[in-house]
């Protein structure tokens, strides 16, 4: 990531109390002189033309000085160290004997050490410092100089340049999982979403309907356009493809003891190995998250996963509705019809893990995440996965960011309708 700063707004500062002082200073000169013969005269001349000579060169620094940032990875991954340079630039000819920089305050999700500095600016010179920067988290941040700041030599005036920090979006980690169920099956029928895998055949042309407002065009007929001057839609036969529905709980954790920065990772970075895991093997999955506004993702392709993962970025954990109320306006709006609907949690919500199939065709699998959790909370944890287990449920326990894959693929595969399930853990 290069680039020139770009200067939000500029701010001039004077000292009205040094320029008093020096008037009175000028003052005194000036009848020193008349009173006591030319060289005090000569001295109160050279004396009352320094703020001029000061001034232009002042003028000069800021016409001359400037910053450019560089960032050496521009899309870095989570636990990548990168460097960032900054080069300080003087186009003058005249040295800058003195140049604040001043750095944004760092976000405690980044470990970098920029410190604020002063520096001297030599005649068309170059002043550049490298620093290292270490990315343990995932998340938007804001690194760099905010401001620079220059004076006069007389320090009459003080000329403020306010600076755009370079913009970092730190990705999640793409694990390549061997293998993970649940993975659904094609399976032939109708139906009327798309959103559960309903997909048109263009190999199935049913009939042509007429336009009307709000219909996508990607189906236009368009010889039939031109012969009768209105537009009209190919219409197809609808297969139905069994997929997977991921149900993301974004919903923060606010206890005392939590590191809700290596909670949250894990939960997405097992959503994206599970996500790129399917669309590889073209099963129509389907993501869900309660953040405002709404993430949403569907797809049955590898194709698309670039997209999704671009889009795990604006996801924040933030108060939102819980992945249990979404899972009940889907089912009310009759989305569920051959999903599995796989859950994503870092709460022990028992509402959440009382879901029941209720005779429908969908299973249900929870991945229940515990990390960045204390120690004193892990037997509570395996107490409630015990008891969800009795009941029946399929619970997958996440237990820290280096164990992602592990625990996804660590598991005994069973058979279950129209989909592949998970069983409980296998004994380590």
């Amino acid at each position: 990531m290069r680039g020139a700063c770009r200067y939000q707004l500029a701010v001039l500062r004077v000292n009205f109390r040094l320029i008093g002082l020096y008037v009175f200073s000028v003052v005194v000169m000036y009848l020193a002189g008349v009173y006591f013969g030319t060289f005090l005269y000569v001295l109160f001349l050279i004396f009352l033309l320094l703020p001029a000579i000061s001034f232009f060169a002042f003028v000069a620094w800021i016409a001359s000085v400037s910053c450019a940032q560089d960032l050496a990875k521009v899309s870095p991954v989570k636990g990548d160290t990168v460097e960032f340079r900054l080069r300080l630039r003087n186009r003058s000819l005249l040295p800058v004997p003195s140049a604040d920089v001043r750095f944004v305050e760092v976000s405690d999700a980044l470990r970098a050490e920029l410190e604020d500095f002063t520096t001297y600016l030599p005649v068309r010179g170059d002043v550049e410092n490298t620093y290292r920067i270490t990315c343990p988290y995932r998340g938007r941040y804001r690194i760099g100089v905010c401001e620079i700041r220059l004076r006069d030599q007389l320090g009459f005036v003080r000329f403020t340049k306010r600076v755009d920090p370079v913009a970092v979006t730190v990705f999640p980690r793409v694990l390549e999982i061997p293998r993970f169920a649940p993975i659904a099956r094609h399976v032939e029928g109708g139906g009327r979403y798309t959103s559960a895998g309903m997909l048109p055949d263009a190999t199935l042309f049913h009939q042509l309907k007429e336009y009307r407002d709000g219909d996508g065009i990607r189906h236009v007929y368009w010889k039939k356009f031109a012969g009768t001057g209105k537009p009209y839609l190919k219409e197809y036969e609808r297969t139905r493809r069994a997929g997977v529905r991921i149900y993301l709980d974004v919903r923060p954790d606010d206890r005392w003891d939590v590191n809700k920065l290596e909670q949250e990772d894990v939960s997405v970075e097992a959503v994206v190995a599970v996500v790129r895991y399917l669309l590889a093997h073209r099963v129509h999955t389907t993501v869900r998250a309660g953040t405002n506004p709404s993430f949403a993702f569907a797809a049955d392709d590898i194709s698309s996963f670039p997209r999704f993962y671009r889009m795990t970025t604006r996801l924040s954990f933030t108060r939102a509705a819980s992945p249990e109320s979404l899972f009940r306006s889907d089912l009310l709006a009759g989305l569920l019809e051959s999903q599995t609907c796989l859950f994503v949690t870092h709460h022990l919500d028992p509402r959440l893990f009382n879901v029941a199939a209720g005779g429908l065709a969908y299973d249900t699998i929870f991945l229940l995440n515990r990390a960045g959790i204390g120690a004193r909370r892990h037997a509570e944890f395996d107490s409630f996965v015990s008891d969800a287990r009795r009941r029946g449920r399929t619970v997958i326990t996440l237990r820290s960011s280096s164990s992602i894959v592990e625990d996804l693929c660590g598991r005994t595969e069973t058979r279950r309708s129209d989909a592949v399930v998970v069983s409980e853990d296998a004994e380590r």
